[in-house]
């Protein structure tokens, strides 16, 4: 399912089209008393409210729906009650750990839906460690929670090719549970060939949507609406996309006294994992994106690959761009296969010697027919270049020379670990990319290029 953050100037306007949007219903507490109070259609979305102003009926409607479905099977159908648990308190209990986690030992679990009978609302209860709680004294955030899954438990199988439409649901949710509990939605609760539309200024939401292929990001601040407009998804790849939560002056001033390291594609993720003192990772798309950021705003640190930049050239650029940082080997996953990392974690039947023989081997077999040919194409790009053309060495006598010496940590440097090597040497250790991060020799190589 496909996913979409919209940035309004103001709140979202009331639709009054078909069944083709659908707003999750948000009420505060439980009401209703008895069964049968109100009339709908789910089908049609006879519920859904025609404006913003009016209440929303639709989650005690649900309560209603699926308790009425679950009393059906239970007397016309020969399931088990573990299969018809499975099929609706299961699937909403798996959601909450994966949004709310479940390692402090009071996940939230729902343990009964009974209908509202005798003139008593609905028994919704769930536990929390050994405690019992009823609906009505959960958290905003974890109605909020409940609410939606609720609504799509009830009534995603009536919506397959629906645009879904969620107005503030990031509301009473912190950063961390924004971005968990969206995920869950677009990942897991949305039928396929139908899309998620969300307006937020979430910084969760934003998190998200910048680390999946299949969201954008639109900003509707700032149009007049008086006239046509064509609006086109935000880069994501840069950082002033945080503008839909905040200012970008406000960004610094929410990390102050911390390092915004801006770095290459998605590995912000394994950099932050190192927990390096007051600093924090942003990826961008590129190189080329890394290094206009602190062009721009040396109030940035950045940390780009190497590529094919020489020693002499690495000297210049760091001179003329202190704040400007450039790995030592070609790439983020140069240090991921260092044998030097991979022998801190020890996998069984690892044989240091016998790896560097085999980089050496297959840099050997590439070099004069995949690497070389392409040595001066590769860097006609560079940023840094376009910016300053002193800043590049026209020498490139040193690099090949480093190529063909067997002296590993000369050529090492250059040769691209990422898309040349061929990965099945290491197969049978069974490394991930969490994993290879982890060591101390990592945390110490990115540590001392930042120092």
């Amino acid at each position: 399912a496909a996913f979409n953050l919209l940035r309004f100037f103001d709140e979202v306007n009331d639709s009054n089209g078909g069944p083709t949007l659908q707003a999750a219903a948000l009420d505060k507490r439980l009401t209703k008393t008895s069964l049968g109070t109100a009339t709908f259609n789910f089908g049609d979305d006879t519920d859904r409210p025609k404006q913003f102003i009016e209440r929303d009926d639709r989650f005690e409607n649900d309560v209603e729906h699926i308790t009425g479905v679950i009393l059906n099977e239970v007397f016309y159908t020969t399931d088990s009650t573990e299969k018809i648990r499975a099929r609706y308190i299961d699937p909403i209990n798996q959601a909450f750990e994966r949004i709310f986690g479940g390692q402090n030992g009071t996940q939230l679990r729902l343990v009964e839906i009974t209908p509202p009978l005798e003139g008593r609302v609905a028994q919704i209860n769930f536990t929390k460690g050994n405690s019992k709680i009823h609906y009505n004294l959960l958290s905003a955030g974890e109605k909020e929670v409940f609410n939606v899954l609720l609504n799509f438990l009830s009534r995603r199988e009536m919506y397959k090719d629906t645009v879904f439409f969620f107005d503030e649901l990031d509301l009473h949710l912190n950063t961390a549970i924004q971005a968990s509990f969206l995920a869950e939605i677009t990942e897991n609760w949305i039928p396929e060939n139908c899309q998620l539309w969300a307006a937020s200024h979430s910084l969760g939401f934003i998190d998200y949507a910048k680390r999946s292929d299949l969201a954008v990001i639109l900003d509707f601040d700032n149009l007049d609406f008086d006239l046509p407009q064509t609006i086109s998804p935000q880069a994501k790849h840069l950082v002033d996309i945080y503008e839909v939560a905040v200012p970008k002056s406000l960004l610094f001033e929410i990390f102050h006294g911390k390092r915004i390291v801006v770095c290459e594609n998605k590995n912000d993720e394994y950099y932050n994992k190192l927990g390096l003192p007051s600093t924090v990772f942003v990826g961008l798309k590129d190189s080329r994106e890394v290094f206009l950021h602190i062009k721009r705003d040396d109030r940035f640190t950045s940390l780009r690959d190497r590529d094919f930049l020489s020693d002499i050239e690495i000297e210049s650029i760091q001179y003329r761009f202190p704040k400007h940082r450039i790995l030592r080997y070609y790439d983020f996953e140069n240090y991921l296969y260092h044998p030097d990392n991979i022998a801190e974690l020890s996998p069984a039947g690892f044989d240091k010697a016998a790896y560097v023989q085999e980089i050496t081997r297959q840099k050997n077999d590439l070099l004069d027919g995949k690497i070389l040919p392409f040595l001066s194409s590769s860097r006609q790009n560079y940023e840094e270049f376009q910016t300053d053309d002193k800043l590049r060495d026209k020498d490139l006598v040193p690099i090949s020379a480093d190529l063909r010496s067997d002296d590993f940590e000369r050529f090492y440097k250059f040769f691209d670990m990422k898309d040349k090597f061929k990965k099945h040497y290491l197969a049978p250790f069974n490394l991930n990319t969490s994993t290879l991060v982890s060591t101390q020799w990592f945390k110490n190589q990115i540590a001392e290029l930042l120092a």
